[in-house]
Formats: structure tokens, sequence, C-alpha cells
């Protein structure tokens, strides 16, 4: 018998009231999968974009591209997979060791997301501080390097809690980051407090940086334009980031809203991941002009099917009066 499972093969650590909430955990699995869908498919098209050659010859689109495609492995893990598992009501205990599985493949894919937004913020204020710097740092194959960084993160964490055990809780919507050992996951709450803190701070002193280059006359002005619209859009995302995990931060202390601080910590993860590819939809020029010609084209079609729709039904229409007749 695995961890945190009583003898008769129930999650030990769900309470009996949320066990016998009726459909709440179905309510939540379709919602999870639904939302998860939809990020699915903004994540995609920003993926797609980002990818042609004319952007992804930069190194800051290379950066971008990379975080997206964790936006779309992140969900995945944090809206299609827990969806199901809500759905049917599986954990650990009665699905056996894949749901432990894909928990913790979930938690390595979050922190090489932290570290790739971690390294993008660098890039992004070298930009602004030392841009030849920047440009022997992240040029060429030295950018592959920084990518090494994730796995050296992802290790840096995991190391220390070797007894970790990450499993869902289905009823409450809900990953659980545990220990065997029945102690607290301090590294886990440390490691994502320093990257909040360490984001919060690199862009608000490329916030400097960009005032200060803002100032200039344009003719000395080091950082061009397109420069500046990609930084401050991978700082709204950033932004993002840190509002959700103040989110949780304090959804825990609100009274009446501490038993449901799971549900909203996975609603919150969700949709950082969806709000990034908003972001971008909205404030990328080349993504928001892709994106406005592909829902013309959709609605397009969807008049013309209708336009023929109608056309036949009129015509069916005259016929059977004309036949009457």
């Amino acid at each position: 018998m695995l961890s945190y499972c009583a003898p008769d093969g129930s999650l030990e650590i769900a309470s009996n009231s949320t066990r016998s909430t009726g459909q709440q955990h179905l309510y939540i699995g379709i919602f999870y999968v639904l939302y998860g869908f939809v990020g699915l498919f903004l994540n995609g098209f920003v993926l797609f974009v980002f990818t042609r050659p004319f952007l992804f010859s930069h190194t800051c689109y290379k950066l971008m591209a990379y975080i997206t495609l964790l936006d779309i492995i992140n969900l995945i893990n944090s809206a299609i997979f827990p969806g199901i598992f809500s759905i049917f009501e599986l954990h650990h205990c009665n699905a056996g060791i894949v749901v432990v599985v894909v928990a913790t493949f979930q938690n390595g894919i979050w922190y090489l997301y932290c570290a790739a937004s971690m390294t993008l913020a660098v890039n992004r204020v070298l930009m602004f501080a030392h841009s030849k710097f920047e440009k022997y740092l992240f040029s060429g194959r030295r950018l592959y390097l920084w990518l090494l960084f994730g796995i050296v993160y992802v290790a840096g964490v995991w190391i220390p809690v070797p007894d970790m055990f990450y499993i869902y809780n289905p009823y409450e919507g809900s990953y659980v980051l545990l220990r065997l050992s029945g102690q607290t996951n301090y590294v886990v709450v440390v490691s994502n407090l320093f990257k909040t803190i360490f984001i919060t701070l690199i862009y608000a002193f490329m916030l400097i940086l960009m005032y200060i280059d803002l100032r200039k006359v344009d003719k000395t002005a080091k950082i061009c334009q397109f420069q500046r619209k990609v930084s401050v859009q991978t700082m709204v995302v950033a932004a993002l980031a840190d509002a959700a995990a103040l989110g949780y931060a304090v959804i825990v202390y609100i009274p009446g809203f501490r038993a449901h601080a799971g549900v909203v910590a996975e609603i919150l993860w969700i949709s950082l991941h969806v709000g990034t590819s908003i972001v971008y939809v909205v404030m990328n020029k080349n993504v928001n002009q892709r994106f406005l010609k592909l829902m013309a084209r959709l609605t397009c079609r969807s008049s013309k099917h209708v336009q023929k729709v109608s056309v036949v039904s009129m015509t069916s229409i005259v016929s059977k009066s004309v036949h009457h007749n």
C-alpha cells in the first residue's frame, strides 16, 4: 500500500466532507479541462507565431518560444491531467504510482518554467544595462547553455528533498506536495518565493534603465522600439506570475477561503499560463495581427455556411410551395 492511503484504498488526506460533496469533483474536473483547452489553443497559436523565422532569429523570441512551450506543458499538467483525475476520482491509492509520476513531472516542469522566466528576465535587463554583454552571453550556442540552467535548477530544488512524495487530491482539485517523512516541504515555498522576488527586482531595475534610455535624445538612445515593446510584454507576464503567487498567499488568510486554497491555487496556476497567451495576443503586434486574421477567416467561413444553409432552406420552401400549388 502506498503512503497516505487508507486500508480501504481511499485517499487518507481527503476529508470525509470533501468526498461526500456529491458532484463537486466532477464540476472541478470539467472546468479544468475546458479552461485548459482554451489555454492550449491560445498558447499553441502564440508558439506558432513566435517560431516564424523572422521572429525566431531574435534571442528574446527563442526564449519566449521556449517559455510558451513550457506554458503548454504546464497547462497539460495543471488542467488536463488534474481535470481527468477529478472527473474519474483518480488518485494514487486507486490508480497507482502513475498519479505520483504525473504530479512529480508537473513539479519538475514548473521549476523549468521558473528557471526559464528568470533567464528571460536577465536577458531583458542586460539588453538595457549592457547590450554588447547581453549579445555575448546569449548569442549563438551560448543560449542553449542557459537552457541547461533549468535542469540544474530543478536538480537543486529536488536534491534537498529526497523523500518528496507528490500526489493529487481529485476531490479538492489540487496537487499536494508532501514528504514521506511527514515534514513540511519548505523547499517548494522557498523556491517559489525566491523566483518571485528575483524577477520582481530584475524587472524593476529594467524599468529604471528603460526610463533612462527613453530620456535620451532619439539619436543617442541605445535600445530600439522593438526591444522595448518585447521587454514590456515579458514584464507584464512576470507581473501576472507575481499576482498569481500573491493571490495564493493572500487567499490562505481570508476567513472561509482557507479550505478552498488548493483549488484556488490550481485555478491561479492555470490562469497564469492562459493569461500569458492573452498578454501576447493583445500586446504583441505580430501575434495580434495573425490572430485577428484567423478570427476573420473563421467568421467569414461561418457566415458563408449560414448563407448557404439559408439559400438551401429557401429553395426547399419555394420548391415545396410550387409543388403544392
